[in-house]
């Protein structure tokens, strides 16, 4: 509101007369009663002129009285400069409400979901609300399992109306309910241990040296299951178009657990082709994962046991490969180890308590594992409360 300005008022001039006085001869009496009148009139200019003397002068001094402040405007007080300030405090403010702050990165690590979380939207969002509140920034989604059975739906063509899919969800539908929670999600994708696939997507299974019969890990009458083949070029075309579909679905990393050839028996020597045996068969292995990974955009991983890295084979046989510098999860659950750990000719005691037991376990395998790698803990148990494996995380990152 703009400023109410008011003026004095000029002081009045009065205009004086200068004409001739009457000189009428007056009486006595009339004479007295004009001295009389007269000396009322001075008196009363006297008090008049002195009452006025007063303001004139401090006028002309610049005082004004009580009287003349009040003639000046000034705003009234009121709450507006307050509400002014908090205004300008929610515009500059860019940071998040509460309400919509991302979690952040805590000591818990990676959270792994079990297959069973994955069979529908309730169970999905119930073990997502767990790993938050344990204090996981990040969990880890099992989207295959271990026989070759999809845990989602997924829309590549070989398969996308198979009875491969046991998965209720899309990949989107799965990321918008882990986003609900304010979670980051990577997907845990075993590979090559992977019975199934094999009968319904070509190229991808091993076959005898002559191509005459699909190779089974044991005899029919003793439940011969078949694997999927690293040298295959289906193999490579069709988990990378499967983990291409996670990636772009929104999962961060993609796991590529299993990355394993079979236990070969030395019969097996005599029906399948020489280079399963030959002491650099890994690079099948490094192969197939820089083809993933390219087609994931460099967000591909191995996931290689504890169990298979004291033993120096399985999972861990990619790590071989000196040329090999991707990024490396080491899987274990604690409660899985008894009281030792043998390593080769080396037995590591282990502590009881979970937390400690996890400290010991990546400390053993540090020894084992080649400084040029990035190897980062994967701890999963379906036998520990989410907040246990916190604890287990927190050990195993304190410095």
């Amino acid at each position: 509101m703009a400023s109410k300005s008011y003026k004095r008022k000029r002081n009045t001039k009065i205009k004086r007369s200068r004409g001739s006085l009457y000189k009428k001869r007056k009486s006595t009496g009339r004479k007295v009663a004009e001295v009389l009148l007269l000396v009322i009139v001075a008196g009363a200019l006297i008090f008049v002129g002195y009452s006025a003397a007063g303001p004139i002068i401090s006028y002309f001094k610049g005082e004004t009285s009580a009287s003349d402040e009040d003639l000046s405007w000034t705003p009234p007080e009121s709450s507006a400069p307050e509400e002014s300030t908090s205004d300008t405090e929610e515009d500059t403010d860019t940071g998040p409400t509460p309400s919509e702050t991302q979690p952040q990165a805590s000591s818990a690590g990676n959270y792994v979901l079990s297959e069973a979380a994955m069979k529908d939207t309730a169970s999905l969002a119930k073990a997502l609300a767990a790993a938050k509140n344990a204090g996981f920034s990040r969990v880890v989604l099992p989207v295959k399992n271990q026989p070759g059975n999809l845990l989602y739906k997924t829309t590549v063509p070989s398969v996308k109306d198979s009875e491969l899919i046991t998965g209720t969800m899309t990949a989107p539908q799965i990321i918008s309910i882990v986003k609900s929670q304010g979670l980051e999600a990577a997907a845990l994708f075993p590979a090559l241990h992977d019975h199934l696939t094999p009968a319904y997507v070509e190229d991808t299974g091993y076959w005898f040296a002559d191509e005459s019969s699909a190779w089974l890990d044991n005899s029919p009458d003793r439940g011969g299951k078949r694997w999927i083949d690293p040298f295959r070029s289906g193999t490579a075309q069709f988990f990378s178009s499967l983990c291409a579909e996670l990636k772009s679905a929104g999962f961060s990393e993609i796991l590529l657990s299993d990355m394993r050839f079979p236990a070969f028996t030395e019969y097996d020597r005599t029906i399948l082709n020489g280079k399963y045996f030959t002491a650099d068969r890994y690079t099948a292995l490094t192969s197939l994962y820089g083809k993933i990974n390219t087609a994931v955009s460099g967000k591909a991983a191995v996931v290689i046991t504890m169990s298979d890295l004291a033993a120096g084979g399985g999972s861990a046989e990619i790590l071989s490969d000196s040329g090999f510098s991707g990024t490396v999860y080491l899987m274990f659950d604690p409660s899985s180890f008894g009281n030792s750990l043998k390593i080769g000719d080396k037995t590591v005691g282990l502590p009881s308590d979970p937390a400690a037991r996890s400290e010991a376990l990546l400390e053993a395998a540090s020894e084992l594992i080649s400084t040029n790698l990035t190897v980062i803990p994967l701890i999963s148990s379906e036998k520990l409360p989410p907040n246990t494996l916190a604890d287990c995380y927190e050990a195993v990152s304190a410095e």
